[in-house]
């Protein structure tokens, strides 16, 4: 796994509140489970503590509510990570989390800080 930085401000010119958030490349097979009830397997191309960049055959419309099902390591559980589609590229779309729980948030901390060692 390859590990960047990425610099996200608060779009008002204040770098103070500037931020560096480490992305890490990820190979993990998920489930997208979109609003309508549909479940689509996707694949995941790096993740953060803030959201995946995510490849399915489905693409959701800007601002649509998702969960991602992910076991974050083998040996690890299932979890079910809520957010909403907050970019799209040329290979996918970003999933922005939202309202994680501490477990989920915990696990997906420990997850990017082994990935990026």
């Amino acid at each position: 796994m390859m590990t960047t930085q990425s610099k996200f401000g608060s779009g008002n010119g204040d770098n103070a509140r500037r931020r560096s958030v480490v992305r890490v490349r990820a190979d993990l097979r998920v489930v997208i489970a979109f609003k309508d009830g549909d479940k689509r397997p996707a694949r995941v191309l790096d993740v953060s503590i803030g959201g995946m960049h995510v490849r399915c055959d489905r693409v959701p419309e800007y601002g649509e509510v998702v969960k991602v099902v992910v076991q974050l390591r083998q040996s690890d559980d299932w979890h079910f990570l809520p957010g909403a589609v907050r970019w799209f590229t040329s290979q996918g779309f970003g999933v922005g989390f939202e309202g994680l729980d501490e477990t989920q948030a915990a696990a997906l901390a420990t997850f990017v800080d082994q990935a990026a060692a």
